[in-house]
């Protein structure tokens, strides 16, 4: 692939799909294609950064980033019921460990939110 053409994995492609920021791609799982000019009209657009903040997931470490907490704060969060996955990736460690692991993925939206709806909890103290 050249040197600055856009990449997107095929999990980021399905969820703009699920918003109608994308129309249904072809191609396969690992490759999926979307039309140019749709692309080109989502590149453009001068909210794209906060779109893709809202409706991509988030990975267990950028939560905790975002918060301004520790990881361990963040899981604790978790298990409060405060917030829940809205997916989950699979990764297969057979190699390094021989398992494979389900990590949860977070909105980004509630993500921020949360601040909002707790704002007894002093995020920047933890």
């Amino acid at each position: 692939m050249p040197f600055g053409h856009p990449r997107a994995i095929a999990l980021a492609v399905g969820h703009l799909v699920r918003t109608g920021l994308l129309a249904h791609p072809g191609g396969g799982v690992a490759t999926p294609d979307a039309h140019p000019e749709q692309v080109a009209a989502l590149v453009c657009r001068r909210d794209l950064p906060a779109l893709l903040d809202r409706h991509l997931p988030l990975g267990p470490e950028r939560p905790a980033v975002r918060l301004g907490v520790r990881r361990t704060d963040f899981d604790h969060v978790v298990r409060l019921g405060w917030i829940a996955p809205v997916g989950a990736v699979r990764v297969d460690f057979k190699r390094a460990r021989g398992e494979v692991t389900e990590v949860p993925s977070y909105s980004g939206q509630d993500i921020a939110l949360l601040p909002v709806f707790r704002p007894s909890v002093g995020w920047r103290t933890l």
